[in-house]
């Protein structure tokens, strides 16, 4: 019997170039797939790009309409602080001359007689009194009346000398505080806030 031989190489080739066409149809296949989605989502980039850069456009369009520019903001905010300074001095203008006149009342109110006041400093913030008395039971007498002024705090009674050369008013004294001043409104304030 004679054996046959077949030779399976061309064969072999000839699947082996079989799958490499296949595989280079799939490669392509591939290749412009992934060219045809780069290319949407390119497509789809642009579109939104485009609307959100007229979205922009509108609203800052709008919005320069709307409000001032900058410089005439600036101009606005500054004359606004100067108001408010103005308003801040007029209301401790106002306090100081209401409060002066108040304690002008609880000085003559509680003053006896037979004490001269010989100094009297008031700024706003602090008070001092200086005056004669014909004897030291008065100045107390004094010194208790001023401790009731609204107007009057941390009070006290700083000296109580006799001076020699006085025959009719011997007894010198002095007295320092604070001044509490008062808003339109009738509230206390310091001068100090804003």
């Amino acid at each position: 019997m004679v054996e046959q031989r077949f030779n399976l190489l061309p064969h072999r080739e000839m699947k082996r170039q079989w799958h490499r066409r296949v595989l280079g149809r799939q490669l392509l296949l591939a290749i412009l797939l992934g060219a045809a989605s780069a290319l949407l989502w390119a497509v789809v980039l642009m579109a939104k790009e485009s609307y959100l850069d007229g979205y922009h456009r509108s609203l800052s369009a709008t919005v320069s309409e709307l409000l001032p520019s900058y410089q005439e903001a600036q101009e606005l905010l500054r004359q606004r602080e100067d108001m408010v300074e103005k308003q801040r001095l007029l209301e401790q203008l106002d306090a100081r001359r209401s409060t002066s006149v108040l304690i002008l009342n609880d000085l003559a109110q509680s003053l006896p007689t037979g004490i001269f006041l010989t100094r009297l400093e008031e700024d706003g913030d602090k008070f001092r009194l200086e005056g004669r008395s014909i004897n030291g039971e008065l100045v107390a007498h004094f010194f208790e009346g001023l401790l009731k002024a609204a107007q009057l705090k941390d009070l006290k009674l700083e000296a109580v000398s006799i001076v020699e050369q006085e025959k009719s008013a011997p007894y010198s004294f002095s007295i320092d505080g604070q001044v509490q001043l008062i808003r339109a409104n009738g509230a206390r304030f310091s001068e100090r806030q804003p």
